[in-house]
Protein backbone atom coordinates (compact mmCIF):
# COMPACT_ATOMS: atom_id res chain seq x y z
CA UNK A 1 0.00 0.00 0.00
CA UNK A 2 1.61 3.36 -1.08
CA UNK A 3 0.00 6.95 -0.83
CA UNK A 4 -0.59 8.53 -4.45
CA UNK A 5 1.70 11.07 -5.98
CA UNK A 6 -0.18 14.07 -5.92
CA UNK A 7 -3.47 15.27 -3.78
CA UNK A 8 -4.76 19.20 -4.28
CA UNK A 9 -8.21 20.15 -2.89
CA UNK A 10 -9.17 23.07 -5.85
CA UNK A 11 -11.75 24.32 -3.63
CA UNK A 12 -9.36 26.04 -1.26
CA UNK A 13 -11.33 24.17 1.84
CA UNK A 14 -7.66 22.63 3.07
CA UNK A 15 -9.78 19.13 3.10
CA UNK A 16 -7.59 16.14 3.60
CA UNK A 17 -8.42 13.29 2.21
CA UNK A 18 -6.17 10.10 2.60
CA UNK A 19 -5.54 8.62 -1.06
CA UNK A 20 -3.67 4.98 -1.01
CA UNK A 21 -3.41 2.41 -3.84
CA UNK A 22 -3.78 -0.94 -2.48
CA UNK A 23 -2.17 -3.11 -5.37
CA UNK A 24 1.09 -4.65 -7.12
CA UNK A 25 1.22 -1.76 -10.13
CA UNK A 26 5.02 -0.52 -10.03
CA UNK A 27 4.75 2.60 -12.34
CA UNK A 28 1.24 3.86 -11.60
CA UNK A 29 1.14 7.20 -10.86
CA UNK A 30 -1.57 8.82 -8.80
CA UNK A 31 -2.90 11.44 -8.39
CA UNK A 32 -6.69 12.68 -7.15
CA UNK A 33 -8.08 16.31 -7.35
CA UNK A 34 -11.35 17.70 -5.41
CA UNK A 35 -12.59 19.90 -7.78
CA UNK A 36 -15.29 21.83 -6.48
CA UNK A 37 -18.53 21.40 -4.15
CA UNK A 38 -22.09 20.54 -5.98
CA UNK A 39 -24.68 20.44 -3.07
CA UNK A 40 -24.36 18.22 -0.39
CA UNK A 41 -21.54 16.40 -2.47
CA UNK A 42 -18.11 16.77 -3.44
CA UNK A 43 -16.94 16.70 -7.21
CA UNK A 44 -13.49 14.41 -6.82
CA UNK A 45 -11.45 13.28 -9.46
CA UNK A 46 -8.98 10.11 -9.52
CA UNK A 47 -5.76 10.27 -12.54
CA UNK A 48 -7.52 7.31 -14.71
CA UNK A 49 -9.37 7.30 -18.15
CA UNK A 50 -12.80 6.07 -17.25
CA UNK A 51 -12.45 2.78 -19.41
CA UNK A 52 -9.83 2.02 -16.65
CA UNK A 53 -12.39 1.44 -14.21
CA UNK A 54 -14.28 -1.24 -14.35
CA UNK A 55 -15.97 -0.99 -10.81
CA UNK A 56 -16.46 1.67 -8.55
CA UNK A 57 -18.29 2.36 -4.92
CA UNK A 58 -18.45 4.55 -2.03
CA UNK A 59 -18.59 2.61 0.59
CA UNK A 60 -20.46 4.92 3.57
CA UNK A 61 -19.24 2.43 6.66
CA UNK A 62 -15.57 3.59 6.15
CA UNK A 63 -16.90 7.12 4.24
CA UNK A 64 -14.57 5.99 1.27
CA UNK A 65 -14.11 6.30 -2.46
CA UNK A 66 -13.24 2.62 -3.84
CA UNK A 67 -11.84 2.52 -7.39
CA UNK A 68 -11.12 -0.43 -9.17
CA UNK A 69 -8.21 -0.40 -11.65
CA UNK A 70 -7.64 -2.03 -14.58
CA UNK A 71 -4.69 -1.38 -16.63
CA UNK A 72 -4.61 0.10 -19.98
CA UNK A 73 -2.07 -1.97 -21.19
CA UNK A 74 -0.19 0.23 -23.75
CA UNK A 75 1.14 4.08 -23.76
CA UNK A 76 -1.53 6.92 -23.91
CA UNK A 77 0.45 10.19 -25.40
CA UNK A 78 -1.93 12.75 -24.25
CA UNK A 79 -2.57 15.19 -21.23
CA UNK A 80 -3.18 13.05 -17.75
CA UNK A 81 -7.20 12.12 -18.11
CA UNK A 82 -9.25 12.78 -14.45
CA UNK A 83 -12.46 10.77 -13.99
CA UNK A 84 -14.79 12.57 -11.95
CA UNK A 85 -17.15 11.08 -9.00
CA UNK A 86 -19.36 12.89 -7.19
CA UNK A 87 -18.80 12.11 -3.10
CA UNK A 88 -20.82 12.88 -0.16
CA UNK A 89 -18.84 15.94 1.53
CA UNK A 90 -17.65 13.95 5.12
CA UNK A 91 -15.33 12.01 2.33
CA UNK A 92 -11.99 10.58 4.52
CA UNK A 93 -10.07 8.61 1.81
CA UNK A 94 -9.89 7.05 -1.70
CA UNK A 95 -8.67 3.63 -2.21
CA UNK A 96 -7.72 1.96 -5.59
CA UNK A 97 -7.29 -1.85 -6.10
CA UNK A 98 -6.33 -3.78 -8.65
CA UNK A 99 -9.04 -5.62 -10.68
CA UNK A 100 -7.62 -9.30 -9.47
CA UNK A 101 -8.18 -7.59 -6.04
CA UNK A 102 -11.88 -6.79 -6.32
CA UNK A 103 -13.27 -4.17 -4.26
CA UNK A 104 -13.54 -4.49 -0.29
CA UNK A 105 -17.05 -5.74 1.01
Amino acid sequence: MRQFNSYMDLTGQGREIDCRYHGNETYISLEARVFEEKGDNLMVGVSFHESDIPEHNYNLKTQSLDVLYRPYGGIRTMELAFTEFAVPKDIKAINVYDVDQGLPK
